[in-house]
């Protein structure tokens, strides 16, 4: 009897714990567990251009409206390529968009009509503050990341923690203002315009040429591997081979001094032209470097012998951080034979070896 008896209590003492902790039949208390919220609120102040075509408004706008009308009336927002619901205060012009989820930067684009007020910045906690605001300045901004992007198989979100150029950015917001206010305006005019400009700018200027970081600069140092693409020219000077590999570095910056290794191993390759012939199977590459480690990027130039010649310059290397590892720009330098390698940067990306 008495052995019944505490098997009552026992089980009686379970069901007051188990009730206890679920919170079922506690007056007040929740019936689950409370989520953690991790969502973010982007904030941004808009300045908004004052002479802009009637063509490049909504079109169920009248020509006399105003720019800012436009856009209280007619816009939408997308953030990192996604349309958000979002608040436009009239008052103070203050653009907000909440509970996003968490993310390494936010792209934001703000549109009536033809107009597509564009900005970029890094996360910054659960409220980031688009510290430039959203304007004609900050698009000239995005556009330029935008096309260096594109052009180098990057997301523009890789490199948000860089500022831009000032120079640049001026000069691209300048065009941009001008295509805007032409009477004939169109989102294909004003793009056919940048476009122009702004294969000029990359063909001319390197990733450190246009982008720069004010905070304190990359640890370069250690060991980075990760799988590459490169590519191989023939002895016209035409890319003939896309070349797949493992590679691996070992670095170390001291003060302004880089000094390092690099092999290659070369796992695939595929022909881009019909006719190869004269281009050699890609080996296994080792060499050492030694250059310079400056304003967060390093930079050396690769040297070889051909033919018993002297010493002469084969590529041009420049690395430089992204938010998913070390980017790598290769240029050939050799403009006899050829023997130097290109690479896309975006394409050669090495990750911190734990």
């Amino acid at each position: 009897m008495s052995h019944k008896i505490r098997i009552s209590v026992s089980l009686l003492l379970l069901s007051y714990l188990i009730i206890l902790f679920s919170g079922c039949g506690i007056p007040g208390s929740p019936t689950k567990p409370a989520e953690f919220d991790d969502s973010v609120t982007l904030k941004a102040k808009v300045l908004l251009p004052t002479n802009v075509a009637d063509s490049v408004l909504a079109a169920s706008l009248k020509p006399a409206d105003k720019v800012w009308q436009a856009f209280i009336a007619s816009s939408t927002c997308r953030v990192n390529n996604a349309e958000v619901e979002f608040s436009l205060n009239a008052t103070d012009a203050t653009l907000l968009v909440e509970k996003l989820p968490p993310a390494t930067a936010y792209e934001i684009s703000l549109r009536s009509g033809d107009i597509d007020l564009r900005a970029v910045t890094p996360y910054a906690g659960r409220k980031t503050i688009f510290t430039n605001g959203l304007s004609l300045k900050t698009t000239a901004d995005w556009v330029l990341r935008n096309a260096f992007a594109t052009k180098n198989s990057l997301a523009v979100a890789e490199f948000a923690d860089y500022d831009a150029a000032t120079p640049l950015i001026n000069d691209v917001e300048k065009l941009l203002a001008t295509e805007l206010s032409r009477r004939d305006a169109t989102s294909e005019t004003v793009s056919q315009a940048l476009d122009a400009a702004l294969k000029n700018v990359l063909q001319q200027k390197t990733f450190t040429g246009i982008f720069y970081k004010n905070s304190p600069g990359k640890d370069f140092n250690g060991d980075w591997h990760g799988n590459v693409m490169y590519y191989v020219y023939n002895s016209a000077g035409i890319k003939a081979l896309v070349v797949t590999a493992q590679a691996k570095m070992n670095i170390k910056c001291t003060g302004s001094t880089a000094v390092g290794s690099l092999e290659l191993l070369p796992t695939g390759a595929g022909p881009l032209i019909p006719n190869i012939s004269g281009v050699s199977e890609p080996v296994k590459l080792s060499f050492g470097f030694q250059g310079t480690c400056h304003n967060g990027r390093v930079a050396f130039t690769r040297k070889g012998r051909l033919e018993k010649k002297s010493e002469k310059d084969l590529d041009a290397w420049e690395i430089f951080p992204i938010s998913r590892g070390l980017a790598f720009r290769v240029e050939n330098l050799d403009l006899s034979y050829h023997t130097g390698l290109d690479t896309i940067p975006g394409q050669f990306v090495l990750q911190e070896k734990k």
